[in-house]
Order: C-alpha cells, then sequence, then structure tokens
C-alpha cells in the first residue's frame, strides 16, 4: 500500500513540474497575446492587427495536418510550409465552404500576410487574404 501512495506523489509531482514548465516556456515564447486571443475576431487579413510585415503571394497547396498547426500551406517547389495559426485564420469565404475535411486540398495563388517574423527551419504563420484560381480536390491516401 505504502509503493502506490508514494507512486501517487510521485506521479502528482512530475505533473506539477510539466505544467510549471508549460508555463514558463508559453511566457518566454515572447508571443504577447495567447493563441485564442489571436484567433477570436473574424477579420479580413491584411487589416488584422496581428499581422507583422508585407502581404506576399505564392503558388501552394493548403490541407489539413496532424499537429499543431492543423492547416498548412506547403510552397510548391521548395522545402517550405506556411502555417495557419487558427484552423480557419483569415480563410476567405469561397475556400472555407470547400475546405473542411483532412482530405480536402486547395491549390492556388495563395495571398498571405505574416503574423510571425520568418524563421529559417521553421514554419512561419500567416493568414490568407486570398486564393486565385483555386483547384479543390481530395487526396487520395
Amino acid at each position: 500500500m505504502k509503493s502506490r501512495t508514494s507512486l501517487a506523489a510521485l506521479l502528482s509531482c512530475l505533473l506539477g513540474i510539466v505544467a510549471t514548465s508549460a508555463q514558463t516556456n508559453a511566457s518566454k515564447s515572447g508571443d504577447s497575446q495567447p493563441q485564442n486571443a489571436l484567433c477570436s475576431a473574424p477579420m479580413r487579413c491584411k487589416t488584422n492587427h496581428d499581422v507583422v510585415g508585407e502581404c506576399f503571394k505564392v503558388r501552394g497547396r493548403m490541407n489539413y495536418w496532424n499537429g499543431t498547426p492543423s492547416t498548412r500551406i506547403w510552397i510548391i517547389g521548395t522545402h517550405r510550409m506556411l502555417g495557419l495559426p487558427c484552423e480557419d485564420f483569415g480563410l476567405p469565404e469561397n475556400v472555407r465552404a470547400h475546405f473542411s475535411d483532412f482530405d480536402d486540398e486547395v491549390t492556388g495563388l495563395f495571398e498571405v500576410c505574416p503574423v510571425s517574423k520568418y524563421e529559417r527551419g521553421t514554419m512561419q504563420m500567416v493568414c490568407v487574404e486570398s486564393v486565385s484560381d483555386p483547384k479543390f480536390t481530395r487526396a487520395n491516401r
């Protein structure tokens, strides 16, 4: 019985350390706003106060992934991936209506605005202002 009590105390201690570490890392990350505040108000991408640089256009393929962020845009012809910090952050309505499943893909010319600074080797977070000539397909998995 004593070993079960000791094991429970150890697990409780470890969970407390993990929670404290997560809070410390979140405060050190430099994010002035929690992600849910960033995602709370739907507004046009270019006029969003969280945009940190000039908007740019990329030819890419957007789909859902496991992990965070789940909505990502692969820039065709590169090894670069852009992420949307919220599932449908800034998606135009014509895209949102056809993009709702892990098998859905959208290929086109994306106009995106950065909501995080570019850092080599790190996925940059963006919002989507528009998608020109979108092609909607289902992945063959």
